[in-house]
């Protein structure tokens, strides 16, 4: 009967997780009147809103933490759906930790890293995004000159390009065209692309378009300057990321060498014993030690990270 009620519970966290897997790769694409008739009406005021609010920012939800995130990456879904995704990876983790592995406190502790690994997954996928987007910034400005060339206007320029660049910058180009279709203004849409595309040459371009529609001034050279520092961070980041990827092998032997030598240390039962024990200083040396190595690894992820990002 025990096996039975575990196979049961099993089967149905399985099959709920297939459901959740399959909305997100299969999401509803039409919307009904009602919701593409209020996103036309509000989507200005909310943005003119969200952009003049003074450091007040609203409480949010799990449903809507994980539905940012999984924006971000670039994936399209429901609402509700990757929040529902994450709550089954939880649970099925922890049922994993609970019948499969020895001691119920597995079941909290596999739960509790469900988050944090479809954070990281998402975070990844969003990085390796804005990094492909980056790439694809010349091949727009270049279509940005062809286009203000034949006289278009700075608008009209913009716009054209979005059929002709790839995803998943062309998406993020078509999003603005359809803002602006809506009668959203061209300052606006652009300050909402920067905002989507976290990129600090992409800033560079919205900032850059925004002076010179607003003085009247001629888009072109200004377009032209952008491009030549955009290839050449390009190349720079490049050179950087490479030199970064080649001395990852070492950071993670780096980071491996401190529980490879507690593991190492705790096969000794005196060893054991000795960290273990509350009649010495055994446990304040192994807090420490796990202090000093979690705050290093801080330390050392910060860094790299930093430079990747410069």
């Amino acid at each position: 009967m025990k096996v039975l009620l575990y196979a049961f519970v099993f089967v149905t966290v399985f099959l709920a997780f297939i459901g959740v897997t399959l909305s997100l790769q299969n999401p509803l694409k039409k919307k009904t009147f009602t919701e593409a008739l209020s996103y036309i009406n509000a989507s200005e005021f909310e943005l003119d809103t969200a952009l003049n609010k003074p450091g007040k920012t609203d409480r949010v939800t799990w449903s809507q933490y994980w539905y940012q995130l999984y924006a971000k990456a670039g994936k399209t879904s429901g609402p509700a759906t990757p929040g529902r995704g994450v709550f089954m990876l939880c649970l099925m983790l922890g049922l994993l930790g609970i019948f499969v592995m020895p001691g119920t406190w597995w079941g909290g502790i596999l739960a509790g890293l469900g988050p944090v690994l479809a954070k990281m997954w998402l975070q990844g996928e969003a990085r390796k995004r804005v990094h492909t987007m980056e790439k694809q910034l010349p091949a727009l400005l270049a279509g940005i000159r062809a286009n203000l060339s034949s006289g278009a206007t700075a608008q009209q320029a913009i716009v054209a390009v979005a059929d002709d660049v790839p995803a998943p910058l062309g998406d993020e180009l078509k999003i603005l065209r359809r803002d602006i279709d809506v009668n959203v203004s061209l300052e606006v849409a652009l300050r909402d692309l920067a905002a989507r595309v976290p990129s600090r040459e992409m800033q560079f371009l919205v900032s850059s378009i925004e002076i010179s529609v607003r003085v009247g001034a001629d888009l072109d050279p200004q377009i032209q300057i952008i491009e030549g520092i955009v290839r050449q961070r390009s190349r720079v980041r490049g050179m950087i990321r490479s030199a970064v990827a080649q001395a990852k092998p070492t950071m993670l032997l780096a980071y491996c060498v401190v529980p490879l030598m507690l593991a190492y240390s705790f096969s000794n039962p005196e060893n054991k014993r000795f960290w273990l024990s509350t009649d010495g200083y055994g446990p304040i040396m192994l807090g420490l030690i796990i202090g000093l190595y979690l705050s290093c690894l801080a330390v050392v992820h910060a860094m790299v990270k930093g430079v990747e990002n410069t």
